[in-house]
């Protein structure tokens, strides 16, 4: 009886599994934490220039050097939709034209360089530029790597991304040396007169090691980058890119900013640099696992509904969108998404979470949205079943409208149609944490308490026709090392055997 026991615990230990990701392994990740940096080995800047700062981040050692009052740490992160960001960035804001001589920023890698001789490697970064941006010829915005130096040519290989003023518009440029006669200094562009505001770059360099010709392709804002082959065909590929001199051990040592004549107070973001081996390494965070949660992907569902004031039994279950506002006819409109996250291991400890929502359509404009945590309710909400007074057939909600608690992000009011992200926080992130440490849905709900009148918005529900617009939540989080979650539950079994016997 006993073994039969004991055989049947370690059949319930054989099936205690979860989805998991990957862990990246970057060479190089600097999200600009911002926050204290006399606390020791904190890896966060502090506010004003970056020259001299030097945080503990991975592998850099040396402090950044540059031009005083360039390149600022801010306290503000730029975000992408479904990308796991951190608060804080770099800035580059002058207060004149910048016409007499570039102004960079630049910061060395541990031991010197990193040696990526023999094999492929990737980088991506943020970059964000405003209205003010020059868009006359000659205006430029970059960052990247560099090469070490000594080496064999005289002059600076690299591979940097940014924006370059065309004339009349803003374009995404990629800048490298390319294998030809002279070995000049190329600039790639990648996209024409893009839009100002927060842009992700992502570049995969494949080095001819042996002295042929290198291969350089670049992904600019895709819709999904949860693999390179979910991103789909790179924007640009250079295939006479001169990175590797072929002669030499290839080393890489500075990450470098640098502006000229990008405008009077123009505002050029720059934040969540990363360089490593894999497409894994620079789009997720290091050490942690990473999950994404989102309607039909890797047949995922989840529950995603809105309630009106006015009609409380109206169902938008099977809608291709959720509203959020005021109506006229139908009252106080609120959009409510329950996530089921039993595939992350319940004792993991949650680091990042964040909600990508996007727009169907708008109406006038809403004031503040708030998302706010729907907290261990009496039930589960079912989308085919919740409205205004139930959050499903016959179980009431104890507030009509929904029994929401904590405020768990707010994003500013707007009458734009651009992805809205709420960033992780404090609060979602314990939400998120209590769902998996007690086995229950992360519920939420969407509302804006100061809209009046008739302004709405329709937000692309888990139903819109387009896969990307569903409701996305991405997570990151860290689990206990095999070893120390084996002994728990072999301690546990152990204790339970042993309490049978005594007990």
């Amino acid at each position: 009886m006993r073994f039969l026991q004991v055989a049947g615990i370690l059949a319930a230990v054989g099936m205690l599994t979860w989805a998991a990701s990957a862990e990246a392994d970057t060479i190089v990740n600097d999200s600009f934490f911002y926050g204290n940096p006399a606390v020791a080995d904190s890896g966060e800047y502090g506010s004003g220039d970056l020259e001299y700062q030097n945080p503990k981040i991975s592998n850099f050692s040396g402090a950044w050097d540059g031009n005083t009052g360039t390149i600022e740490a801010a306290a503000t992160g730029l975000t992408y939709p479904g990308l796991l960001t951190h608060g804080g960035s770099a800035r580059f804001q002058y207060h004149s034209n910048l016409t007499d001589h570039p102004r960079y920023t630049k910061r060395s890698l541990s031991g010197s360089a990193y040696d990526i001789s023999g094999s492929n490697f990737m980088v991506a970064g943020l970059m964000s530029f405003d209205s003010a941006f020059q868009t006359a010829t000659g205006s430029e915005a970059f960052t990247g790597l560099l090469n070490a130096y000594p080496e064999p040519a005289s002059y600076g290989l690299g591979l940097q991304w940014g924006f370059k003023g065309n004339g009349a518009g803003v374009d995404a440029v990629m800048r490298l040396r390319d294998d030809i006669s002279g070995t000049p200094l190329v600039d790639h562009v990648v996209q024409s007169s893009i839009t100002p505001g927060t842009h992700l770059f992502i570049m995969k360099v494949e080095g001819n090691y042996s002295g042929g010709d290198d291969r350089v392709s670049v992904w600019l804002n895709p819709a999904d980058f949860s693999s390179e082959a979910a991103a789909g065909s790179p924007d640009l590929v250079d295939i006479n890119a001169c990175w590797a001199p072929g002669n030499s051990t290839y080393k890489v040592d500075t990450l470098v900013f640098n502006a000229f004549s990008a405008g009077a107070n123009t505002p050029v973001g720059y934040d969540e640099i990363r360089f490593g081996e894999t497409w894994d390494d620079v789009l997720l965070n290091p050490a942690d696992q990473y999950s994404r949660y989102q309607e039909d992907v890797d047949g995922y569902q989840h529950e995603g509904s809105d309630l009106r004031s006015l009609r409380p039994t109206y169902d938008s279950g099977e809608q291709d969108n959720i509203a959020m506002g005021e109506h006229g006819t139908v009252g106080t409109m609120r959009a409510v998404l329950g996530y089921d996250l039993s595939d992350i291991y319940s004792g993991a400890k949650i680091t990042n979470a964040n909600l990508t929502m996007s727009i169907d359509s708008i109406v006038g404009s809403v004031e503040d949205v708030e998302l706010r945590w729907i907290q261990h309710a009496t039930s589960t909400i079912d989308e085919g079943e919740v409205g205004w007074n139930d959050i499903r057939s016959g179980v009431p909600w104890a507030t009509p409208g929904g029994d929401f608690t904590t405020l768990l992000g707010t994003i500013p009011g707007f009458s734009d149609t651009n992805r809205k992200v709420f960033v992780s926080t404090p609060e979602l992130v314990a939400a998120v944490q209590d769902a998996v440490s007690t086995g229950t849905p992360l519920e939420m709900i969407l509302m804006a308490p100061g809209t009046t009148a008739t302004n709405f918005v329709r937000w692309a529900s888990d139903d819109a026709s387009s896969i990307a617009n569903h409701p996305l939540l991405t997570i990151s989080y860290t689990v206990p090392e095999p070893s120390t979650w084996c002994l728990l539950l072999l301690g546990g079994l152990a204790l339970f055997v042993w309490r049978r016997r005594f007990g």
